[in-house]
């Protein structure tokens, strides 16, 4: 169970549009998926259709096929249940009793969270604070791509004339 000092952090995001996702998982993905860090183990929870290619190419120790948490929800039930239920259902199996969000998370999903007794903080400035300190490797791309760049801008120019 997480304590103050060991807050578990929750994203739900798709990791293409979400740099707090982006960042802790390091792979992109286009659809909303679910980013569990608790007592500094990652997990995620991913479509059976993103869920191989997560574990080839993802920053995660473990990843969990969300349709069998929905299998667990649904029951014998034929409507399969909404997202958030889902997400509760996987919070509280873990034993997730406090959790970090980003300030953008889903409000739905956090009425949900809340109502399994689950408490939720946002976070005050940036989710993941390390990400203002980049990296060598994360220097080195960034000028790579800005290398591209300036090739690509003076090409179109050159085009242009």
């Amino acid at each position: 169970m997480a304590t103050k000092l060991e807050l578990a952090r929750l994203i739900v995001a798709p990791s293409d549009t979400d740099a707090d996702m982006l960042y802790a998982t390091r792979i992109f993905i286009g659809d909303p998926f679910i980013f569990l860090q608790q007592n500094g183990k990652r997990t995620l929870v991913l479509s059976d259709l993103e869920i191989d290619r997560a574990k080839k190419n993802a920053k995660a120790d473990e990843f969990v096929m969300f349709s069998q948490l929905e299998r667990e929800v649904q029951g014998k039930a034929k409507k399969a249940p909404p997202y958030e239920k889902v997400l509760a259902h996987f919070l509280t199996k873990r034993g997730v009793r406090r959790a970090k969000v980003p300030a953008n998370f889903p409000l739905g999903f956090a009425n949900e969270i809340k109502q399994k007794g689950i408490a939720l903080e946002t976070s005050d400035g940036l989710f993941w604070p390390a990400r203002e300190k980049k990296t060598a490797e994360e220097i080195r791309l960034l000028e790579r791509a800005l290398r591209i760049t300036e090739t690509g801008m003076k090409r179109g120019m050159e085009i242009l004339k």
